[in-house]
């Protein structure tokens, strides 16, 4: 075995570890874009006045002292009441005299009415869990790849 050129082996160690890197925020955005896209899908069960909160979904990814960590975000009103659910409350007139709905086809006008609440979606969870697994799956592919190619000496 010959002698070991250090600058050579420090420049391979450089480039791979950039390479890791890439491929990290790579793995990291690919996995943000997999969690808008289920909140964007039909998966989720939005009504008309709800849809915004497919909108306003987004990521970004955050530099820790550790790393970096994907935050997923909704900006929308109603997201927290879709994830989280809502306990029965009373709704109260505000700004009209009454609340107008329809039932059956009937109007009805009502000073407060008693709302029964709303079960959760965790439609956030879900796309965080989804985020992970494409993370996951994504590094592992992206890493088995920059194995194969080191190995061929590129």
């Amino acid at each position: 075995m010959g002698p070991i050129d250090v600058a050579s082996l420090k420049r391979q160690h450089s480039t791979l570890l950039d390479r890791i890197r890439d491929a990290v925020a790579e793995s990291a955005i690919a996995a943000g874009e997999e969690a808008n896209a289920y909140v964007a899908s039909n998966a989720v069960p939005f009504t008309h006045r709800t849809r915004d909160v497919a909108n306003k979904q987004t990521y970004r990814i955050v530099r820790t002292s550790t790393g970096a960590v994907l935050k997923l975000r909704n900006t929308s009103k109603h997201a927290a009441v879709l994830e989280k659910g809502s306990r029965a409350h009373r709704i109260v007139a505000k700004r009209a005299k009454a609340l107008r709905f329809v039932i059956g086809g009937r109007v009805f006008f009502r000073k407060s009415v008693w709302h029964p609440g709303t079960k959760p979606t965790w439609f956030m969870r879900t796309a965080a869990e989804r985020a992970g697994v494409r993370f996951q799956n994504e590094l592992a592919g992206r890493l088995r790849l920059l194995a194969a190619q080191s190995r061929r000496g590129r």
